[in-house]
């Protein structure tokens, strides 16, 4: 997917869905869709603010989401303020689409 394609349908949302670990805890964040598909300091801290608790040391997969699928990704330590982006391959693996029925390629 490209970002660029997204760009200007402001009227779609985000699905940010965090796997943690094996525990597989999803925490839901719905946030307008922007043309950087950026991860705000906000949004970090949020993550980064619910994970301390359930988990010091987890590291939390972020998969980023629209109507047209899986977007990007990225992986967060909890002791990290930056996110680092991981391909959309390993995410397809780990997560096996099981929020989307009727997927079309």
């Amino acid at each position: 997917y490209k970002i660029e394609d997204l760009k200007y349908r402001y009227d779609s949302v985000l699905k940010l869905i965090i796997l943690e670990g094996m525990a597989k805890q999803r925490l839901k964040i719905f946030v307008p869709i922007n043309f950087t598909y950026s991860l705000t300091p906000r949004i970090i801290r949020k993550i980064k603010q619910h994970f301390s608790e359930v988990s010091p040391q987890a590291s939390v997969i972020l998969a980023i989401f629209s109507s047209d699928g899986i977007l990007g990704m990225y992986e967060i330590e909890i002791g990290l303020c930056l996110p680092r982006k991981v391909c959309v391959e390993d995410l397809k693996k780990s997560h096996n689409s099981d929020e989307h029925s009727g997927e079309e390629t």
